[in-house]
């Protein structure tokens, strides 16, 4: 054997030294997800067809796979692009995103609660995050200062969520509080902590950009 062929040290080199995951390629597929399974809720608070729950349903399943899926590579990395604990926290905090949402669609169905204008608002603010989120993971590969902008544009709608959530918490509880009051008001918070999701991911995307700038 040659020795000196580049094949044979590259094989070595792979043995002792495997590749790295393109971890903002993976992080921009779960980012992806994210906002689908976004546009599903958004489409069944417009709607009410139950037939999305069974999306949902879907959306969930695949959203768990890709979870685990990025976990699994972060844990069997040599090294990392990216600081290891943000790769981790971008994870987690894409994946939380999917368990609001859901558990939004479940206590909606499950309390038989019907859509309203809150309802459809604040989830219009959350879709405008993710679709900024999955931008932003996009370009962090490519385009540090477009992902850091787009990041900032997610952070910001948590505001403007949380103002709604608090508009309308006042509305709900004008008068006697009976039960359908609480049943939408567990919607509601629901909802208020995706948005908090979507600003912390946002927050986790930054921290990515600077701390790789």
């Amino acid at each position: 054997m040659d020795d000196d062929q580049p094949g044979f040290w590259r094989g070595l080199l792979a043995r002792f030294v495997p590749e790295v995951p393109d971890f903002a390629a993976l992080l921009e597929r779960q980012s992806r997800h994210v906002r689908a399974t976004v546009d599903d809720l958004v489409e069944y608070v417009e709607s009410a067809d139950p037939g999305l729950q069974e999306r949902l349903r879907h959306d969930e399943t695949e959203a768990q796979r890709l979870r685990d899926a990025n976990m699994t590579r972060l844990n069997n990395a040599f090294s990392t692009p990216f600081d290891r604990e943000d790769i981790y926290r971008a994870i987690e905090e894409l994946d939380w995103i999917v368990v609001h949402v859901l558990r939004t669609a479940n206590e909606m169905d499950l309390l038989q609660v019907p859509s309203d204008e809150f309802i459809r608002r604040i989830c219009l603010e959350i879709q405008t995050g993710v679709v900024e989120l999955a931008t932003g993971f996009g370009r962090l590969g490519s385009d540090v200062d477009a992902a850091y902008r787009h990041a900032e544009s997610a952070r910001r709608i948590d505001r403007r969520a949380r103002d709604l959530y608090e508009h309308a918490l006042a509305e709900l509880f004008r008068g006697e509080v009976v039960v359908d009051m609480l049943k939408r008001r567990e919607i509601y918070h629901h909802l208020a902590d995706g948005a908090k999701r979507v600003r912390k991911t946002a927050e986790v995307l930054q921290d990515l950009v600077v701390k790789n700038a």
